[in-house]
């Protein structure tokens, strides 16, 4: 699955973006990992709107694609230049 959210806090935009797998255990249950991008930017977002939002893609990976193209945060963050931080993780959920 990916992810698409952002969030407000303090005077920053946290901007993430993850792609989320399952590994199947011996044992025959599930560990989830994780593999992600954080960006922290002034917070440049248009004020209207919720305070953060959670976009999962589910299985229609086009559809999910859509809607981030489309979200106002997401052209937002692509309009600018002032990023103040790039963090990359990785690791179990």
């Amino acid at each position: 699955m990916l992810l698409f959210e952002w969030g407000r806090y303090d005077d920053e935009l946290h901007v993430q973006f993850v792609r989320q797998f399952g590994l199947e255990e011996e044992e025959g249950g599930v560990t989830y990992e994780q593999v992600g991008c954080s960006l922290v930017l002034a917070d440049v977002a248009p004020r209207e709107g919720p305070p953060f939002e959670v976009l999962w893609s589910g299985e229609d990976l086009a559809r999910w694609f859509q809607e981030v193209e489309q979200n106002a945060v997401f052209n937002a963050v692509m309009a600018i230049s002032g990023l103040t931080e790039v963090v990359v993780t990785a690791g179990p959920v």
